[in-house]
C-alpha cells in the first residue's frame, strides 16, 4: 500500500486541484468579470498606494471571491449531472 504522504500521491492531488481551475475558469463567463474587475482593483490599489495591510484584505477579498466562483461552479456541474431539468 501506498504512503499518502508519496510524491505521487501529492502531485496527483494538485494535478487534479489545476484542472479543477481551468475547467471552472474557461466553463464559465461570469469568472471572467470577476478576473477583469480583480485586477481593476489592483490597479486601483496600486495608483492610491494602500497600506500593505489593505494590500493583504484586497488579495483576500479577491481571493476569496474567485474560490466562491469555483466552488459555485462545481455545485452547476454537480446540479447537471444529476438532473437535465432547468429551473428559472
Amino acid at each position: 500500500m501506498k504512503s499518502p504522504t508519496s510524491l505521487k500521491h501529492w502531485s496527483r492531488k494538485f494535478r487534479n486541484a489545476f484542472r479543477g481551475m481551468r475547467v471552472g475558469i474557461w466553463g464559465q463567463s461570469s469568472f471572467y468579470v470577476h478576473g477583469v474587475v480583480g485586477l481593476l482593483v489592483l490597479l486601483l490599489a496600486m495608483i492610491l498606494g494602500v497600506s500593505p495591510l489593505e494590500w493583504c484584505v484586497l488579495v483576500l477579498c479577491i481571493g476569496l471571491v474567485i474560490s466562491a466562483e469555483l466552488l459555485n461552479s462545481a455545485f452547476e456541474s454537480l446540479a447537471k449531472a444529476v438532473t437535465r431539468d432547468f429551473d428559472d
